[in-house]
């Protein structure tokens, strides 16, 4: 299998995956739910004055990203396997994941303005909780990612228009570009084979799709950057494949 980074950011990754469908749909599989994280697991609640239940509130803390060191914390036995956070909030206001002091510093939410619940005039709120190493097979709460892919579109020219600008025009993700004074599919990846060019110019121009080789959209929850995510899905496909081998043998 190949794969080639279109775009990526702290979030987001695009990128362009050759290989078998098998391949393709194990890598978006690994990545959502066998890559670890940190997330929030067990909560000793001190005290809550505010008007949302114990069970709602230990819910709510699960579900805030946390950053996730993926050296240090590993499922190999290797270095901590939990991490302390606490919070103590008086009101009146409310009570983001910001508020959450953590015992590690690598270890902390990744979006501090989410908030938690609200407290009135003179409130209180204070609860220790752990955090805890997993994969989403255990709970949606560990997941890192959504992943989705598309096949690669293949767009054919199968003959040159007599009116180039209204044939360019009917593309809605502008595919098509002038070069040398000739039509051409340039922009392949932006087009989602709505077929709209095809339906209107049959003769002149072909869409289908091309086999084995996609395009793949990856969102981080923040745990990790994306990067991250697909070289340890990379490792667990490796290791994957290798037990399956040694089985077969």
């Amino acid at each position: 299998m190949k794969i080639k980074m279109i775009s990526k950011c702290n979030k987001e990754a695009k990128f362009i995956f050759e290989g078998h469908a098998s391949y393709a749909n194990a890598l978006r599989r690994v990545c959502m739910s066998e890559v670890p994280t940190i997330a929030i697991d067990i909560v000793e609640i001190l005290k809550n004055d505010s008007a949302m239940y114990d069970e709602i509130l230990a819910h709510r803390l699960g579900l805030i990203p946390l950053r996730t060191d993926i050296k240090m914390y590993s499922s190999k036995g290797k270095g901590p396997k939990e991490v302390t956070l606490t919070l103590k909030a008086v009101g009146p206001g409310y009570v983001y994941s910001e508020d959450l002091k953590s015992r590690d510093p690598f270890v902390v939410p990744y979006f501090g303005k989410m908030p938690i619940t609200y407290l009135d005039q003179g409130k209180e709120l204070e609860f220790s909780c752990k955090a805890i190493l997993g994969d989403a097979k255990e709970h949606a709460k560990f997941s890192p990612c959504h992943v989705t892919y598309k096949s690669y579109p293949k767009v054919e020219m199968l003959s040159q228009p007599k009116n180039a600008l209204e044939f360019m025009n009917v593309c809605p993700k502008k595919v098509f570009s002038v070069e040398n004074d000739t039509i051409v599919p340039k922009n392949i990846e932006a087009c989602d084979m709505c077929s709209l060019c095809s339906e209107r110019y049959p003769e002149l121009v072909k869409v289908g799709r091309k086999q084995d080789k996609y395009i793949f959209e990856l969102e981080s929850f923040g745990q990790l950057e994306p990067m991250e995510i697909l070289e340890k899905a990379r490792e667990i496909l490796i290791e994957k494949t290798k037990e399956m081998a040694s089985k077969v043998k």
